[in-house]
């Protein structure tokens, strides 16, 4: 019987099983399990993930209005938004993080 995870019949995992985790494969027994190998693995991405990949979710136009206030000298900068963000991730982090003084 071959396992479906490393595809080494009961024989391999026996060997494998009897080797130590900081024992290394020499290069015959390496040889050995890349032949045993399947060599048509494939991974297949769906639509939805290979659009994903190719683009970031953003809002563009937000970002577009941003730059333009940037760039104009009209971008305003709140602290007291600044500052809630902050708190609300500390509150979210919880207080193992803090130091007492």
């Amino acid at each position: 019987m071959t396992s479906p995870i490393n595809n080494l019949g009961v024989a391999g995992l026996a060997q494998t099983a009897t080797r130590g985790p900081a024992q290394k494969l020499d290069d015959k027994e390496r040889a050995s399990l890349v032949a045993r190998a399947p060599a048509d693995d494939q991974v297949q991405v769906g639509e939805a993930s290979r659009q994903a990949m190719l683009e970031p979710e953003f809002d563009r136009a937000k970002v577009e209005q941003i730059r333009e206030q940037i760039q104009n000298g009209t971008y305003v900068i709140d602290p007291k938004r600044i500052a809630d963000s902050f708190m609300a991730l500390e509150s979210m982090l919880g207080s193992s993080g803090r130091q007492e003084s």
